[in-house]
C-alpha cells in the first residue's frame, strides 16, 4: 500500500470521474464500493467530473485544458452567425466543455474548502500534514 511507502500521506478525498449525470444508480454503486473499500468514513467528495467524450476529445486534439476549451467555445461565433455570413469556422464546437469546466471549478472549490477546514482542525475531516517531505 502507498501508506507503507509514505506513512505521512493523508487522503483528502476521492473524486468520481467520467460520471454520466443521469446514471444515479451507477454513481451510488461506485460511492458504496468506495465506502466498502475505505470504510464508512471514506472522504468521498461531492463534486464529480461528468463524462463528456466530445469535450475530452476536443481538449486532447487542441491541447487545451477544460477551462481553456470553455473560453474558446464561448467566444466562437454562433451557428446562426456562421450561416448568415456563409463562412467556415474550424474552432471548438463542444458544448459540453462548459459543463466540464464547471465541474472542475466545483471540484477545485471543494478541495480548497477541505484543505482549509482540515488546517483549522474542524472535526470530520482528515488532518492535512504540512512540512518537509511532502
Amino acid at each position: 500500500a502507498v501508506i507503507d511507502i509514505n506513512p505521512d500521506l493523508d487522503l483528502l478525498g476521492v473524486v468520481l470521474f467520467g460520471v454520466n449525470r443521469s446514471a444515479h444508480r451507477v454513481s451510488q454503486a461506485a460511492r458504496e464500493s468506495i465506502r466498502q473499500d475505505l470504510g464508512d468514513e471514506a472522504p468521498i467528495l461531492s463534486a464529480s467530473i461528468r463524462h463528456a467524450e466530445a469535450a475530452a476529445q476536443e481538449s486532447r486534439d487542441r491541447g487545451l485544458l477544460a477551462f481553456e476549451l470553455e473560453e474558446a467555445v464561448l467566444s466562437a461565433p454562433k451557428w446562426w452567425e456562421l450561416r448568415r455570413s456563409n463562412i467556415q469556422h474550424d474552432g471548438p464546437r463542444s458544448k459540453s466543455a462548459v459543463g466540464v469546466a464547471e465541474d472542475f471549478q466545483a471540484l477545485g472549490q471543494e478541495i480548497v474548502a477541505r484543505i482549509m477546514a482540515s488546517e483549522e482542525g474542524r472535526p470530520g475531516l482528515p488532518a492535512v500534514k504540512t512540512g518537509e517531505g511532502r
